[in-house]
């Protein structure tokens, strides 16, 4: 992440036990050692340097500090609640279920419109390319990528930057994920292959692969 908070949204996309969990969770534990030496330099009001998540799972909620907020999937102005806040790192898992209407909000789109002003970098979580919402494309800076069961088309068309180079990732991650068993997969938490792709520069980084 930018040292200057509300300059990014990342979204991690991967298929089920691929280790999208783990890797949100090591930017979470970056983010509160970012924090900490934040804290112990100046004093911040009470809404600034936040953790807040929407954590169906409860994946993240022993990263969570006093006064860092949970998003709770009834509350139809969660928008509202995270304009809140100052400085701080949004987590949405399975992020599509604060957004059920295959739509965006006139709220979400008043928080992407406030984001760089408040200083809100967002995170969020999906399993598939075919729920990254059309219009959420274009807010996207990064891409946390892991191996998907989506055809070259439909990860094409769903995950910004030059076409033949987003095809070609895809197939890197799936020839990666074939090198281990099921067994030998799990072993490698939390150090899962990923790409870093950034698609408004076309630059892919490979991380944690065995042959990069």
């Amino acid at each position: 992440m930018d040292a200057r908070r509300g300059s990014e949204i990342t979204m991690i996309c991967g298929t089920n036990n691929t280790g999208k969990t783990a890797i949100a969770r090591q930017l979470v534990i970056k983010y509160n050692k970012k924090r900490d030496i934040l804290e112990k330099k100046n004093k911040y009001p009470s809404n600034y340097n936040k953790l807040i998540v929407y954590d169906p799972q409860h994946a993240f909620q022993d990263l969570m500090r006093e006064g860092d907020v949970n998003l709770d999937m009834a509350d139809k102005e969660w928008e509202e609640k995270v304009l809140r806040y100052r400085a701080s790192l949004v987590v949405l898992d399975d992020y599509k279920e604060l957004m059920p209407n295959d739509r965006l909000s006139d709220g979400f789109l008043k928080l992407m419109s406030a984001r760089a002003r408040f200083g809100l970098d967002f995170n969020m979580i999906t399993w598939s390319p075919k729920l990254i919402m059309p219009r959420l494309e274009i807010f996207i800076n990064k891409y946390i990528l892991l191996k998907v069961n989506s055809d070259d088309k439909e990860f094409a068309d769903r995950i910004a930057g030059d076409k033949p180079t987003v095809i070609g990732i895809k197939n890197s991650l799936n020839r990666e994920f074939m090198r281990y068993t099921d067994e030998e997969y799990k072993k490698l938490y939390p150090n899962f292959p990923f790409v870093f792709w950034d698609g408004a520069r076309n630059k892919a980084m490979k991380v944690n692969f065995k042959n990069k």
